[in-house]
Protein backbone atom coordinates (compact mmCIF):
# COMPACT_ATOMS: atom_id res chain seq x y z
CA UNK A 1 0.00 0.00 0.00
CA UNK A 2 1.17 3.24 -0.75
CA UNK A 3 1.11 5.50 2.46
CA UNK A 4 1.37 8.97 -0.10
CA UNK A 5 -1.85 7.71 -0.99
CA UNK A 6 -3.69 6.36 2.43
CA UNK A 7 -2.73 9.85 3.95
CA UNK A 8 -4.69 11.58 1.10
CA UNK A 9 -7.81 8.93 1.76
CA UNK A 10 -7.07 10.05 5.44
CA UNK A 11 -7.24 13.56 4.45
CA UNK A 12 -10.68 12.77 2.45
CA UNK A 13 -12.32 11.32 5.12
CA UNK A 14 -11.53 13.94 7.55
CA UNK A 15 -12.90 16.37 5.55
CA UNK A 16 -15.68 14.85 5.08
CA UNK A 17 -16.08 14.03 9.36
CA UNK A 18 -15.48 18.22 9.20
CA UNK A 19 -18.89 18.08 7.21
CA UNK A 20 -20.75 16.09 8.96
CA UNK A 21 -20.02 16.80 12.79
CA UNK A 22 -20.98 19.96 14.84
CA UNK A 23 -19.67 19.03 17.09
CA UNK A 24 -16.61 21.63 18.41
CA UNK A 25 -14.38 19.62 20.04
CA UNK A 26 -14.47 17.01 17.58
CA UNK A 27 -14.24 19.32 15.01
CA UNK A 28 -10.91 20.42 16.18
CA UNK A 29 -9.48 16.93 16.53
CA UNK A 30 -10.08 16.28 12.84
CA UNK A 31 -8.74 19.49 12.08
CA UNK A 32 -5.31 18.83 14.05
CA UNK A 33 -5.43 14.73 12.47
CA UNK A 34 -6.12 16.87 8.89
CA UNK A 35 -2.98 18.89 9.43
CA UNK A 36 -0.77 16.48 10.58
CA UNK A 37 -1.58 14.22 7.64
CA UNK A 38 -1.08 17.26 5.16
CA UNK A 39 2.38 17.74 6.80
CA UNK A 40 3.08 14.00 6.06
CA UNK A 41 1.76 13.74 3.00
CA UNK A 42 3.43 16.45 1.86
CA UNK A 43 7.25 15.33 3.09
CA UNK A 44 6.41 12.09 1.30
CA UNK A 45 5.51 13.60 -2.13
CA UNK A 46 8.71 15.73 -1.64
CA UNK A 47 10.14 13.31 -1.07
CA UNK A 48 9.09 10.76 -4.39
CA UNK A 49 9.62 13.71 -6.50
CA UNK A 50 13.01 14.27 -5.48
CA UNK A 51 14.05 10.59 -5.63
CA UNK A 52 12.36 10.90 -9.49
CA UNK A 53 9.42 8.17 -8.29
CA UNK A 54 6.23 9.03 -9.95
CA UNK A 55 3.15 9.79 -7.69
CA UNK A 56 0.15 8.35 -7.80
CA UNK A 57 -3.25 9.98 -8.79
CA UNK A 58 -4.29 10.97 -5.30
CA UNK A 59 -8.73 10.72 -4.63
CA UNK A 60 -10.79 13.63 -5.68
CA UNK A 61 -11.27 16.43 -3.12
CA UNK A 62 -14.71 16.18 -1.58
CA UNK A 63 -16.61 19.76 -1.61
CA UNK A 64 -17.58 21.88 1.78
CA UNK A 65 -21.24 20.76 2.97
CA UNK A 66 -23.65 22.00 5.83
CA UNK A 67 -23.68 19.26 8.57
CA UNK A 68 -27.32 20.30 9.28
CA UNK A 69 -28.32 20.07 5.93
CA UNK A 70 -27.30 15.97 6.16
CA UNK A 71 -29.96 13.80 6.99
CA UNK A 72 -29.57 12.28 10.63
CA UNK A 73 -30.48 8.49 9.26
CA UNK A 74 -27.64 9.58 6.48
CA UNK A 75 -24.34 10.13 8.24
CA UNK A 76 -22.32 8.90 10.37
CA UNK A 77 -22.68 9.83 14.25
CA UNK A 78 -19.88 12.24 16.85
CA UNK A 79 -18.95 8.57 17.94
CA UNK A 80 -18.73 6.68 14.87
CA UNK A 81 -16.42 9.68 13.19
CA UNK A 82 -14.12 9.39 16.60
CA UNK A 83 -13.65 6.00 16.57
CA UNK A 84 -12.72 5.66 12.87
CA UNK A 85 -10.48 8.62 13.39
CA UNK A 86 -9.08 6.47 16.60
CA UNK A 87 -8.78 3.71 13.73
CA UNK A 88 -7.33 5.50 11.23
CA UNK A 89 -4.43 6.74 13.66
CA UNK A 90 -3.46 3.35 14.60
CA UNK A 91 -3.17 1.56 11.17
CA UNK A 92 -0.78 4.59 9.76
CA UNK A 93 0.79 4.38 13.13
CA UNK A 94 1.60 0.57 12.53
CA UNK A 95 2.13 1.49 8.49
CA UNK A 96 4.95 4.22 9.90
CA UNK A 97 6.34 2.01 12.43
CA UNK A 98 6.61 -0.71 10.02
CA UNK A 99 8.52 1.64 7.36
CA UNK A 100 10.74 2.56 10.30
CA UNK A 101 12.33 -0.61 11.15
CA UNK A 102 12.36 -1.69 7.75
CA UNK A 103 13.64 1.19 6.09
CA UNK A 104 17.35 0.53 4.56
CA UNK A 105 18.23 4.52 4.55
CA UNK A 106 18.61 6.04 8.45
CA UNK A 107 16.77 9.33 6.85
CA UNK A 108 13.37 7.53 6.13
CA UNK A 109 13.60 5.41 8.45
CA UNK A 110 14.07 8.43 10.62
CA UNK A 111 10.98 10.47 9.00
CA UNK A 112 9.08 7.54 9.95
CA UNK A 113 9.83 7.10 12.85
CA UNK A 114 8.69 10.96 13.31
CA UNK A 115 5.55 10.40 12.02
CA UNK A 116 5.00 7.31 14.36
CA UNK A 117 5.68 9.84 17.26
CA UNK A 118 3.28 12.70 15.65
CA UNK A 119 0.64 10.03 15.18
CA UNK A 120 1.26 8.52 19.26
CA UNK A 121 1.08 11.82 20.70
CA UNK A 122 -1.75 12.70 18.35
CA UNK A 123 -3.47 9.49 19.35
CA UNK A 124 -3.42 9.75 23.05
CA UNK A 125 -5.23 13.40 22.72
CA UNK A 126 -7.89 11.50 20.73
CA UNK A 127 -8.32 8.43 22.98
CA UNK A 128 -8.11 10.94 25.98
CA UNK A 129 -11.31 12.75 24.60
CA UNK A 130 -12.90 9.67 23.40
CA UNK A 131 -12.97 8.64 26.80
CA UNK A 132 -14.45 11.51 28.54
CA UNK A 133 -16.91 11.98 26.11
CA UNK A 134 -18.02 8.10 26.68
CA UNK A 135 -17.23 7.30 23.20
CA UNK A 136 -14.27 4.90 23.67
CA UNK A 137 -14.96 1.15 22.68
CA UNK A 138 -13.45 -1.13 25.53
CA UNK A 139 -13.37 -4.51 24.90
CA UNK A 140 -15.59 -7.26 27.14
CA UNK A 141 -14.36 -7.91 30.58
CA UNK A 142 -13.20 -10.81 30.96
CA UNK A 143 -14.44 -12.96 34.72
CA UNK A 144 -11.37 -15.76 35.81
CA UNK A 145 -13.37 -18.32 36.80
CA UNK A 146 -11.17 -20.53 38.17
Amino acid sequence: MDISFLLQDIINYENVALNTSTDKELIELFEEGRTIARSHEKQLTDLLKQEGIPLPDGPQAKPLSEPNAIPTGAKFTDKELANALAINIAYVATLCAQASIQSLRSDIGLMFFKFLAEKTMFGTKVKTTMHKRGWLKLPPLIYNLV
